[in-house]
Formats: C-alpha cells, sequence, structure tokens
C-alpha cells in the first residue's frame, strides 16, 4: 500500500485497479521522446554503450569514483498537444526529441506535407494485437502484424533433430508486402524465383521444421525447396501448410454474433477490424502456399483423392489453435 500520507495527497486510498487505469492512460498517450546526455552528466571519458543506449556519469557515489549507469535514449513522455497526433504506419513526423538548447520538444516533418492535412506519427513497429491492447483500436491492415505457429510434437526424436538443426518451433508468419501501386501483389508474384526466394513472404525455416515432421527418413534439410528428392515432400508439407491456415482463416470469418454482449455498440467495430485483419494476414500467408506451389510446379495433392496423403493427414494430423497466438500441435488419431 502507499504510505498514508501519500494517499491523503492523492485523495484517498489507491488499490491496484487505480495503478492499472493510471498506467494503461499513461501508455495510450505517452510517446518516445529522443534524449540527449545533459552536460553535466556527460563526465571526461564515457564508457561505450550498445545503440539506443546513453550513458550518464555520476561522478562519485558511495566512494566509488567514476561511477557510471546506462538508460534508453528513448523516454516515455507525456506532452500536451503530442499526445493528440494520431498514429500511421507512414507517418510523416520523426521520432520526437527534446532540444536542450531551446528546452522544447521538437516534432519534425520527414517528408512534404500538404497542407491541411493531418499530420501523424507512428507509435512504432506493432503487431495489430499490442496496437489494440495499448491504444484500444486496429488498423485492418499492418505491415508490422505477426501471427506466431508454435509446434509441439509427440516424437522425441524429431524434437531431438529440431535442436540440432537449431530450427525454432515457434514460426512467425507475416503479411505481404504492400504496394500502393499494386493493390492486388500480382507485382510481388513472380514465376522467375528460385530456390529459398519461391517461398515468397513464408519464413524457409517453417519448410524445413514441416520437413522434419513430415518425413519419415534423413535428408538435407538445406536443399531449396523442390529440387529431388524432395519435390514431394515440399508438397506435402506446403498441403499440411495451407490445411492449417484454412483452419486459422475460419476463426477470423466475420459472423454478426446473434445476441450482441453489451459492450457491442462500443467495441464492436474494434473488434471486427481486428478479425479483419488476422483474416487479411492468413489469407496473404495461403496466397503464398499458393503461389509457392505453382511456382515450383508442384500439384495440390488437397484436392485430389489421393491415398496415401489421406493417409498422412490422418495419421498426423496438425490442428490450429487462437489464444493469443495462434499455435498449432501434432495429435495422433487413434
Amino acid at each position: 500500500e502507499l504510505p498514508h500520507g501519500l494517499r491523503m495527497r492523492l485523495g484517498g486510498s489507491i488499490d491496484f485497479d487505480d495503478l492499472l487505469w493510471a498506467r494503461c492512460l499513461f501508455d495510450s498517450r505517452a510517446v518516445d521522446v529522443l534524449m540527449e546526455v545533459p552536460v553535466a552528466l556527460q563526465g571526461d571519458s564515457r564508457p561505450s554503450a550498445p545503440e539506443g543506449t546513453l550513458m550518464l556519469s555520476l561522478g562519485e557515489v558511495d566512494g566509488r569514483k567514476d561511477v557510471w549507469v546506462s538508460c534508453s535514449e528513448r523516454i516515455p513522455c507525456l506532452v500536451p498537444g503530442v499526445d493528440l497526433l494520431n498514429h500511421d504506419h507512414h507517418g510523416a513526423c520523426a521520432t520526437p526529441s527534446f532540444d536542450t538548447e531551446r528546452q522544447m520538444l521538437v516534432v519534425k516533418t520527414l517528408a512534404a506535407v500538404q497542407a491541411g492535412s493531418e499530420l501523424c506519427i507512428s507509435y512504432g513497429a506493432l503487431q495489430s494485437v499490442e496496437i489494440l491492447k495499448h491504444y484500444g483500436f486496429c488498423p485492418r491492415s499492418n505491415p508490422h502484424d505477426r501471427c506466431t505457429l508454435g509446434v509441439s510434437l509427440d516424437n522425441s526424436e524429431q524434437e531431438v533433430v529440431l535442436q540440432f538443426l537449431r530450427i525454432p518451433t515457434d514460426q512467425s508468419l507475416r503479411p505481404r508486402p504492400v504496394d500502393r501501386d499494386d493493390p492486388t501483389g500480382m507485382r510481388h508474384w513472380s514465376a522467375d524465383v528460385e530456390g529459398w526466394s519461391t517461398l515468397g513472404i513464408l519464413s524457409p525455416q517453417l519448410l524445413r521444421l514441416l520437413r522434419v515432421h513430415m518425413s519419415e527418413s534423413h535428408f538435407n534439410e538445406d536443399v531449396p525447396p523442390a529440387k529431388d528428392p524432395l519435390n514431394h515432400l515440399d508438397g506435402k508439407c506446403l498441403d499440411v501448410l495451407e490445411n492449417l491456415l484454412l483452419g486459422l482463416l475460419e476463426q477470423f470469418e466475420a459472423v454478426a454474433p446473434s445476441s450482441p454482449p453489451l459492450w457491442w455498440p462500443l467495441c464492436g467495430d474494434t473488434v471486427e477490424a481486428f478479425r479483419a485483419s488476422q483474416h487479411q494476414l492468413m489469407e496473404d500467408n495461403i496466397f503464398e502456399v499458393r503461389a509457392a506451389r505453382s511456382k515450383l510446379g508442384l500439384p495440390s495433392e488437397l484436392e485430389s483423392h489421393d491415398e496415401g496423403m489421406q493417409e498422412v493427414l490422418a495419421n498426423q494430423h496438425l490442428t490450429a489453435e487462437n489464444e493469443g497466438d495462434a499455435s498449432f500441435k501434432r495429435r495422433k488419431v487413434a
């Protein structure tokens, strides 16, 4: 609890919910400000520091001479006026900075801005769920969005292989790059690429992981996609991945609730925006799976009646779960 005197100055007792509300209020309005080391704290022989870190000289402390402390060069601050600037991934304003000579906060534009247009800053390379959590809104298109697929294997030998090959069991899906002159994304698609580039935005590590999961024999995991003798295996891996993504896609289909909850009139549009952003993320990766299959000249066995593939999908069933991050695990079917 807070000291009695402090509680009285704040107007009474302060509980955890009050502190949580205050923290949320601060996080939703604060901006990172680039700071410089004050002259009084610069010292004579400043030690090296990691990028993005400042070193402050405290002089002599408790008998110790030449004491240095580190802090981030970006300091979260509440600044009247700046807290009213909205977010844009392509905001024209630079990160706010503090001018020590003029003793004022400076917000500069980095690009030509038409008179009368809105000035925006970027709140950072945040995922959609982070923007929703900290700021209470969600953009329908977010180039920094990610969806993490977590893999759980029942086979201990496969886990050892993954550790040996340094293949992480958590893999990220990302959106296709946005080209304002190419809204369909077809310019990004090219049939002339070779090797790992055929996967587009799909992670090579994700394909390597699926190879380990789906293969029943040893192989060279560094062989590029669709090169013999792995072309048939890669086709199976792409089919399994597409099947998984289609399952995740269904979770984000826009379905109006039959009996909307009481908060729906206030938050329904935001929830739908988040659902739409995740739906688009899944669609982007499904597009890339199908594009990779087309580039590699591989048939889709999910659409055929190949008994071997059906048996694989039955014996090594991958299911998708969405708990904040999407995850999938191997589940044996009796």
